[in-house]
């Protein structure tokens, strides 16, 4: 992506679809509200991302109940997708990914659209 011109959160999510092995990428609220995505097959995205965003809060709630700090990353794996949540100060990033997806590579793409996002 050219650093020099404006970045959208659309772009960014592009980019970080077009990643080997991610079949759609998200920003969401914590309250569960879509604000953008970029998926290339069809996905009911308002239950998705409801459900991704009251999956982390949850998180969020036990760790910080057990005095472990704020969640980072979480990688979900399930019998048809993976899914990983990356919380960033606008929203929640969810990325679903095939079972074959390299999982180092997505998690190194997630982190970096959230560089990005922080810069928006």
């Amino acid at each position: 992506m050219d650093t020099n011109k404006p970045v959208t959160i659309r772009e960014i999510l592009g980019e970080l679809t077009a990643t080997e092995g991610i079949v759609g990428s998200a920003l969401v609220g914590l309250d569960g509200i879509l604000v953008a995505d970029n998926f290339v097959v069809d996905a009911n995205l308002e239950k998705i991302t409801a459900l991704m965003s009251s999956v982390y809060n949850t998180l969020e709630k036990v760790f910080g109940e057990l005095k472990q700090g704020a969640v980072g990353q979480a990688w979900f794996e399930t019998d048809r997708h993976n899914f990983l949540l990356q919380p960033t100060p606008v929203g929640l990033i969810v990325a679903v990914a095939n079972h074959d997806a390299p999982v180092g590579l997505i998690r190194l793409a997630v982190r970096r659209a959230r560089s990005q996002l922080d810069k928006i």
